[in-house]
């Protein structure tokens, strides 16, 4: 889809210690993880918005979107939303445990009851389980 990317992020790995090492520069540290085994599945497949952009102060379809994505399997999601200096706006979901399949997390543009200004926003979609992790991030404008 158009606006969405998933980033790469070097990395180092201490197969001894079984430890990989990495910073980010993108709105957080993500931190250390640490695997048993080396991934050898996706954790986080596809990753979709039903309406992107939204209009949130109109009452139709596209007034809302929800976000929604596949997991491998069972793992904590957090959903992030932020402006386009990199501030935090809201949290859609911490460290909130999801089941294997689809799953969707809904987003009306309002964050406290307000709308949100015309514009585009980032939005910060990671996964964790005890043997893989997955990082994305996409554009949601709204209008």
């Amino acid at each position: 889809s158009v606006g969405q990317e998933w980033i790469p992020i070097p990395c180092v790995v201490d197969k001894e210690k079984k430890v990989v090492r990495f910073s980010s520069t993108h709105f957080s540290i993500l931190g250390l993880f640490g695997y048993s085994n080396p991934p050898e599945t996706k954790l986080l497949g596809e990753v979709r918005m039903t309406n992107n952009p939204i209009w949130p102060n109109q009452n139709s379809k596209r007034s809302e979107t929800h976000i929604k994505f596949y997991l491998a399997n069972p793992a904590w999601v957090t959903l992030k939303i932020f402006d386009k200096s990199g501030r935090l706006l809201t949290v859609l979901a911490d460290n909130q445990y999801f089941m294997a399949g689809y799953n969707s997390i809904f987003f009306d543009g309002r964050v406290q009851g307000r709308v949100l200004p015309r514009g585009l926003y980032t939005i910060q979609l990671f996964a964790v389980n005890e043997e893989r992790n997955a990082y994305y991030h996409a554009f949601l404008g709204i209008w």
